[in-house]
């Protein structure tokens, strides 16, 4: 693995970084060498480029990738954690997962999953 700048030294320099999404390692590559000052691992783009629904995605995945875009990138990197992949013991173990990929920093929607998924139910009458 490259040595990665911390993310206090990226993003405490100005009031407001600069992030691309970054579902992979190419595109963090691309992103450092046009000079962003992070990537932004989503859901939303990791569950595209892997061709399945971000519901579906599994921390394994979102791990595995992170990994992978650190090995390869010198990118401080944001991943989209969702709503931690289950209670407050899920979301611990994610948190785990995703210091130990080297990730900077988790985005975490403030909400509960809703019958074991993270979708918001609607009503129909």
């Amino acid at each position: 693995m490259w040595n990665a700048p911390s993310s206090a030294d990226a993003w405490t320099a100005t009031s407001h970084c600069s992030c691309n999404g970054a579902p992979g390692a190419l595109t963090a590559r691309l992103c450092e060498q046009l000079g962003y000052d992070g990537g932004y691992l989503g859901g939303g783009g990791l569950g595209y480029s892997m061709a399945v629904s971000e519901a579906l995605l599994t921390l394994t995945e979102l791990a595995t990738t992170a990994w992978q875009i650190r090995r390869r990138s010198r990118l401080p990197l944001i991943a989209d954690g969702n709503v931690g992949f289950g209670d407050a013991i899920h979301v611990a173990g994610m948190v785990r997962e995703l210091e130990h990929a080297g990730v900077h920093a988790i985005e975490l929607e403030d909400r509960s999953p809703r019958n074991g998924r993270a979708t918001t139910a609607t009503s129909s009458t």
